[in-house]
């Protein structure tokens, strides 16, 4: 029986707030592989009605450089893929190889809205500034 490797982790945070240094730190163990702000799913709407743009990877590198930046191999993830999670791990476990994967995101707020259904921007926005 294979041991699927717990995943993704993601280091999140506000701006200025030691997320990166934490990614960093993290990094350096030869059992985790996070990479750093490709923001995949901020780009959710390349992936609709259970399947994904034909191009979705084209358009991934244009936003971002993100597969170039971790020297990822295009040509081994496939281009029909049925939803968002599914291209991440896919992008993800390929990235990390056998190693703990997942993401250092920056954008705290637009993430939150994408990753958590029921949460927008401004209801976070808001509850900072009273914060404040």
């Amino acid at each position: 029986m294979p041991v699927e490797t717990p995943g993704p982790v993601f280091v999140v945070g506000m701006w200025r707030s030691g997320t990166s240094l934490l990614y960093t730190l993290l990094n350096q163990h030869p059992g985790i592989a996070l990479m750093y702000e490709a923001d995949l799913p901020l780009l959710r709407q390349l992936f609709r009605n259970g399947r994904s743009k034909q191009d979705w990877l084209e358009r991934w590198e244009f936003w971002n450089s993100a597969l170039s930046r971790h020297r990822i191999d295009r040509q081994q993830i496939p281009h029909n893929v049925p939803d968002l999670r599914s291209a991440a791990e896919i992008v993800w476990k390929q990235y990390a190889g056998g190693a703990l994967y997942g993401e250092k995101i920056s954008q705290l707020l637009r993430f939150a809205a994408v990753a958590v259904p029921g949460v927008s921007e401004r209801p976070l926005r808001g509850d900072l500034e009273r914060s404040r």
